[in-house]
């Protein structure tokens, strides 16, 4: 059995929540596929890092892993890298955010979903930090 470390870092100013619009169960399909997915890259385990913060009205919320890189071509290197990341893809689309993703050979493999924020008294913005 690997193991796998997730390791995760909220930057703000002050301790709050992420106040993010759209649906709980999208959001949460859409950080399960990415970690399944940065998991299953992982062959000998290592970690998975997310971090957040919220600034200029969207949230940004960034998840990368250290394993096999992507190619861009499904069911090449990662395992179930095209199914996820299009249905990812889509649902991050539907909620008006945007997905930015970056691999390299030795490093991994990192989404960032930059999605609307929802205005609250209680939300930090940072100007500062990741991602």
């Amino acid at each position: 059995m690997k193991e796998v470390k997730i390791s995760s870092h909220r930057y703000a100013k002050k301790s709050c929540s992420l106040d993010i619009a759209g649906e709980e169960q999208k959001h949460h399909r859409c950080h399960v596929n990415i970690i399944k997915n940065g998991v299953e890259s992982m062959p000998h385990g290592r970690t998975i890092t997310i971090q957040s913060t919220e600034n200029n009205g969207k949230t940004f919320i960034k998840i990368t892993d250290s394993g096999v890189e992507m190619t861009g071509e499904p069911h090449h290197e990662r395992p179930q890298n095209g199914l996820g990341t299009m249905a990812v893809h889509s649902i991050v689309k539907f909620m008006r955010g945007e997905m930015k993703v970056e691999s390299a050979i030795g490093k991994g493999t990192s989404f960032t979903l930059f999605i609307p924020a929802v205005e609250n008294d209680h939300s930090a913005k940072n100007e500062n930090g990741p991602p």
